[in-house]
């Protein structure tokens, strides 16, 4: 089989198990806090991973060649190794210096599929991620109707095991009645719902290449449906400010005026249902909070990569009487600082404005889909952390920035 045929069914492979998450776990002592073993702290191989991995070795005689142009270039080579000492020592002078080394190699992984994802076209890649959120969608729902996960098969997905009485579920209370949220495949209702917004958007700009109108049309709905069931706040404003911006070119003012009442629908309908909890927003004002004084104590170099949670628990440990506070800080803005200092959160931010106007070169009519879901993406972080510590969201994200870099992988034809 030629290498180009073989990298397309990976191609298609990996959007395909995209929102799955069928991985080994290991659990060395550093993946255990005061006893418990967290998943954010564990290792592990997923599908994805290998799949991307075989990517990598079809890719070689192309990465030898990007290797051998980019060294004549001497400032990105001294970027490059200044970006490379930075991280080595913010992996050595981590509390868990296994844990960073981990997440350094997940980086390794994330910008490989953007470099990837910039270089070759992959026509199919629409009805792949199509394919891999409807079968989302539909375990999402069987949960809500069952009450809890479904298991068999799903299990080996990524399915966690649950049901409504399971211990921090997450419910939402619509009057008298509580409803569970779905999970599907993924580890949280609102990292379930920060992928499906994304992915419509990422579809909506490919839709071109969607023979079937009716049938994606309805695709899309269900999955706009399922989104609604995750009652998952941030998606929903997420989604109410993107309709600010489009009913405002189509209405001018009275767009806009739409799109505010909107928000503020979305926000009370929230409250009503129970999504603003007292007890959450506690949680995240603490986390937030813990996050500013890491930064103060690390302020460089941070506390390393991946090591929010143990750094947390060490410098912290008044925190033992809760928790439910064994996760990282939802916002990925004091997230990055906290773990890899002031220095990473600047090169971050530089990086993302960097990125933002090089969208500029896309041809005007194509701009919109290239940068809408980004920026949706950098919106959500305010308010998550899932697009930098849980694998679906993680690897959606590396898939728009390949996207937005090279205008050419079928959102913008």
């Amino acid at each position: 089989m030629e290498v180009k045929k073989i990298r397309e069914f990976l191609l298609w492979s990996f959007f395909l198990f995209l929102p799955t998450q069928l991985g080994y776990h290991f659990w060395p002592k550093e993946a255990y806090v005061w006893g418990l073993r967290l998943d954010f702290l564990s290792p592990t191989i997923y599908l994805t991973d290998l799949l991307i991995l075989s990517l990598a070795f079809s890719s070689l005689s192309l990465l030898e060649k990007w290797l051998k142009k980019e060294w004549k270039n001497k400032t990105k080579i001294l970027n490059l190794g200044l970006v490379l000492a930075f991280l080595v020592l913010n992996i050595i002078f981590s509390s868990r210096p296994l844990v960073s080394f981990y997440r350094f190699l997940r980086l390794g992984e994330f910008f490989f599929l953007v470099f990837f994802l910039k270089r070759f076209q992959f026509s199919l890649w629409p009805q792949a991620l199509l394919l891999g959120n409807l079968a989302s969608s539909f375990l999402a729902w069987g949960q809500v109707f069952k009450g809890g996960s479904l298991g068999g098969i799903f299990w080996w997905l990524g399915e966690r095991s649950f049901n409504l009485a399971t211990p921090g579920i997450a419910l939402a209370q619509v009057g008298d009645h509580l409803l569970l949220r779905p999970y599907a495949t993924f580890s949280h209702p609102n990292s379930l719902a920060g992928f499906l917004l994304v992915s419509l958007f990422l579809l909506w700009g490919a839709r071109e290449s969607f023979k079937n109108k009716g049938f994606f049309k309805l695709a899309l709905l269900f999955l706009g449906l399922t989104l609604f069931l995750t009652f998952s706040f941030a998606a929903y404003l997420g989604a109410g400010l993107v309709f600010i911006i489009f009913l405002g070119k189509k209405w001018s003012g009275k767009g806009v005026f739409v799109g505010l009442l909107l928000c503020i629908a979305v926000v009370l309908l929230s409250i009503k249902v129970g999504l603003v909890e007292q007890k959450s927003l506690n949680e995240r004002l603490v986390l937030a909070q813990n996050a500013l004084v890491l930064i103060k104590k690390r302020p460089l170099l941070g506390v390393g990569l991946g090591n929010f949670i143990p750094a947390q628990a060490e410098m912290l440990p008044f925190l033992r009487q809760d928790v439910n506070l064994l996760q990282p800080v939802h916002n990925i803005y004091l997230l990055i600082a906290s773990e890899t200092g002031l220095i990473g959160l600047l090169v971050f931010i530089t990086m993302a404005v960097k990125i933002f106007w090089r969208a500029g070169n896309v041809p005007l009519h194509y701009r919109a889909y290239a940068i809408r879901p980004y920026l949706l993406i950098l919106f959500l972080g305010l308010f998550d952390h899932y697009w930098l510590t849980l694998p679906q969201n993680f690897l959606l994200f590396a898939v728009v920035l390949g996207f937005i870099n090279t205008g050419k992988n079928g959102i913008l034809e």
